[in-house]
């Protein structure tokens, strides 16, 4: 096979060009008709019709675009005829106006492909036609099949493209078939962009419409790290920072093609919720000295014709570097094609297809087995470069560096935060367990105590008792002795009974209160009676203050949630009033009030203490943050409540103080509602 490009001038010079390159009437003649900055397309049809009267036989696709690509340059004002003449494999091309992605597989699968079929060229309407869908529908139904091809380029005075063939003046999708025995087809593409700033995430999006990237309005994102210059030139200036993300095993590229009144982007192509994104400039420096390389190492055989089809924003970046980049792969075979908005790729890795953007993608055609084509033994020139695009290569020399140094800084900024939250989550559970050792600390000292007069009292009670039974043997007993020891035995029997009873309770408070502060399970309890277990739980602290702890909680309600959760809340709260809020010995007030509308349970807790001063309000949640280090605090006291409240109750919390006017928190969470019988 062999590609020849013509240049359309008259229909005259387009017969004689027929005839004397002896071009064959048949669909072994493929013809791709491109047109660049052709406003008339009148003219465009009238071109097609007088190729339908000389060649009625041969396939025509053609289509508008952003530049002509014809012998390893981009040509513009024109109109190019690339004819494909195959000795041996044949062409069918097929018209689809207003059918569902769905039926357009279906009809490909059944009538289209063969088992011959070597590859499929896509000319599309960009805004009639969502292409990205029928990829990848395509790689469902009919994974393997090759495709390329491209998006129509767009005339921005009508804002429209057109596809046309031999029967249709308008299509939204126009595919051409080639069938061959022995056509050998490879498929590769250069993106090479630069990604530059930081990773973000696409948090919101519906196939090619993006509306929010880091919870952030999109066109906010554009406008924030591009400017309000860039977002009101869309969409050719967005075309200069394609968005990079991997599809499909293989670095993709996304431009805007218009905006929505929401703040939405509409791209060029589909990106999916969850995709890591970064902006990407042109680095031309880098992408010079590596196409060259990138074709050495793909190690392409010598071909008999290229199909290329490049965005337009290359052309619009690299000006004549892009003819550099094109020359290269004339040097393989005789190359044809055009400039696109979206280029429709196969790759040969995982025979999947994929929409890409920014890139140049081509396929070497074959018909014959040739040995490979050596770069080495062909002398490589490239165009002598302006002043400006060098200055220009020096700019994006220096971005490049720039943006790899700020990559590694926040590489290891990354790190360390990763390293500072464990070592943060570590110091919380040390925390944790350092109160609950101080709780355990307080509840030995409280049942010591009891526990003690009870042993006292039980001695006493031995002893007596012995008396009296000797007493009795003897037969000395006096009824005024056995009253006696009655009346003593009531006595200490009682105040055993009661030391036991506050001892039963306290280790009957401790346990429950930490055992939920270990295991952090969620279970059923009533609110009131648990706020009580708390305070008994940490009395041995709160006695040794001349504070005054209220509580006011509807006695009937009863939640599920975490109730380790509220034991480390309210414990925490107190300590921090007693440590910060009053000085030792100073009479003050905490009061605990809760209240539950519906599933919302609202818990206010107010100090009459010092309160906080103004500078620190703002702080007082960050973790390590004290201002009582030297006495042992750690600043991880109120860190612990604002995480369980926020994270793991997926409640609010707001702190209100004036100083020396005492402090007030609001916790809002919600709850399960338990109906009780």
């Amino acid at each position: 096979m062999k590609i020849i490009n013509y240049t359309f001038t008259n229909s005259t010079s387009l017969n004689n060009f027929i005839r004397e390159n002896n071009i064959q009437n048949s669909n072994q003649t493929f013809i791709q008709m491109f047109y660049s900055e052709i406003s008339d397309t009148n003219l465009c049809l009238e071109v097609r019709d007088c190729i339908k009267q000389l060649l009625p036989n041969a396939m025509i696709m053609g289509t508008s675009t952003d530049g002509n690509v014809a012998s390893g340059r981009v040509e513009d004002n024109c109109i190019i005829l690339s004819f494909s003449l195959f000795e041996n494999s044949f062409a069918n091309t097929f018209i689809f106006n207003d059918t569902s992605i769905f039926e357009i597989v279906m009809y490909l699968k059944k009538h289209v492909i063969k088992e011959n079929t070597k590859l499929l060229v896509l000319f599309a309407n960009i805004f009639t036609f969502n292409a990205n869908n029928l990829i990848n529908e395509l790689n469902k139904y009919l994974k393997g099949v090759v495709i390329c091809g491209g998006y129509a380029g767009i005339n921005f005075e009508s804002n429209s493209s057109l596809v046309i063939t031999n029967d249709n003046d308008d299509a939204q999708l126009v595919v051409t078939s080639i069938e061959s025995d022995c056509l050998n087809v490879s498929t590769n593409y250069f993106l090479n962009w630069q990604t530059i700033g930081k990773k973000m995430i696409v948090t919101k999006s519906k196939k090619n419409i993006i509306y929010e990237i880091d919870n952030k309005k999109a066109i906010d994102i554009y406008e924030y790290y591009l400017g309000k210059d860039v977002v009101d030139g869309f969409p050719e200036t967005g075309l200069d920072f394609p968005l990079i993300f991997m599809d499909n095993d293989i670095k993709a590229a996304r431009v805007p093609v218009s905006l929505g009144k929401d703040g939405s982007v509409v791209l060029s192509g589909n990106i999916d919720k969850g995709s890591e994104v970064k902006f990407s400039f042109a680095n031309i420096e880098y992408i010079e000295e590596n196409n060259l390389n990138l074709l050495k190492e793909r190690k392409h055989s010598i071909s008999e014709a290229i199909y290329v089809y490049s965005c337009v924003a290359r052309k619009k970046i690299f000006a004549e570097y892009l003819n550099d980049e094109l020359s290269l792969l004339n040097h393989i075979a005789q190359t044809t094609g055009f400039m696109t908005y979206g280029e429709f790729y196969h790759n040969q890795d995982n025979q999947i297809n994929t929409l890409l953007n920014t890139t140049t993608t081509y396929v070497t055609l074959s018909e014959h087995k040739y040995e490979e084509f050596k770069f080495d033994e062909h002398e490589i020139k490239y165009n002598d470069k302006q002043k400006n695009s060098l200055t220009l290569k020096a700019l994006s020399h220096l971005v490049d560096r720039t943006s790899l140094d700020l990559e590694h800084r926040t590489s290891e900024l990354e790190k360390t935060i990763k390293n500072l939250k464990k070592t943060q989550k570590r110091l919380v559970e040390a925390e944790k367990m350092a109160s609950l050792g101080e709780l355990v600390a307080g509840v030995a000292h409280e049942i010591n105590t009891p526990i003690g007069i009870g042993l006292t009292g039980i001695t006493h009670l031995l002893d007596l008792t012995q008396d009296i039974r000797k007493t009795y043997e003897d037969d000395n007993m006096s009824v005024e002795e056995f009253e006696n020891y009655l009346n003593t035995s009531e006595k200490v029997s009682k105040m055993i009974n009661s030391n036991l009873s506050r001892t039963a309770a306290l280790v009957n408070s401790f346990k429950q209160v930490s055992v939920d502060q270990v295991t952090e399970e969620k279970r059923i309890f009533n609110l009131k009676d648990y706020i009580d277990e708390i305070l008994m739980s940490i009395s041995n602290v709160t006695k040794k203050t001349k504070l005054d702890i209220s509580v006011v909680c509807d006695k009937d309600i009863v939640i599920s949630s975490f109730p380790g959760s509220f034991s480390q809340i309210i414990t925490n709260l107190i300590i921090n009033s007693i440590r910060h809020g009053f000085n030792e010995a100073e009479e003050g007030n905490i009061s605990i009030q809760i209240e539950k509308n519906d599933n919302i349970l609202t818990l206010i807790y107010k100090d009459d203490g010092h309160g906080i001063p103004k500078k620190n309000i703002s702080k007082i949640f960050d973790p390590f943050f004290t201002t009582s280090r030297g006495k042992g605090g750690t600043g991880l006291g109120l860190n612990i409540i604002y995480n369980i409240v926020t994270s793991k109750l997926k409640g609010t919390l707001i702190c209100n103080s004036v100083e020396n006017k005492g402090v007030e928190f609001i916790i809002e969470v919600k709850v399960e509602e338990v109906k009780t019988k």
